[in-house]
């Protein structure tokens, strides 16, 4: 997983999501750079337009914490979604095949969703062939974008 390394030095940024019922933010670890601006050290599960690395500024909301404004800086990883409707350790077996053959990390819930850290480096379009194959195993998952203040 991404945020495997992290470290007693990073904080917690909330970023405000409107468009999925029920979740109303979510928080992501980072590393502090200083002049307000963070390095995102996990794969964001709900907050599209953020990806692992990426480097936001966040200000401090009395009521929420630190809070995600924009991203400042692109790292070039890009976030894929997914919910997957298979039981360990069949679900094991398949996570590790990500990993493994397209050089991703990923993160996720209990309740099946997902979200696949795809590096500079990793070929999106094969990833994207091999998860639409799984015939229903595995389907995208929409909607989740950041609201920006």
């Amino acid at each position: 997983m991404a945020s495997s390394s992290l470290t007693s030095t990073h904080v917690c940024v909330r970023a405000c999501i409107h468009d999925i019922p029920g979740i109303a933010g979510e928080t992501l670890w980072a590393e502090p750079l200083g002049e307000d601006r963070y390095r995102i050290a996990n794969v964001p599960l709900f907050a599209e337009g953020i990806n692992f690395g990426d480097v936001v500024l966040a200000s401090n909301d009395s009521a929420m914490g630190l809070t995600v404004r924009f991203v400042v800086e692109r790292s070039g990883h890009r976030t894929v979604r997914v919910s997957v409707t298979m039981t360990v350790p069949s679900l094991r077996v398949f996570l590790e095949s990500l990993v493994l053959l397209y050089g991703v990390s990923v993160e996720g819930l209990a309740r099946g969703l997902y979200a696949i850290d795809v590096p500079p480096r990793a070929d999106l379009t094969a990833l994207h062939q091999f998860l639409d194959a799984t015939d229903g195993v595995c389907t995208s998952r929409t909607g989740g974008s950041m609201s920006l203040h």
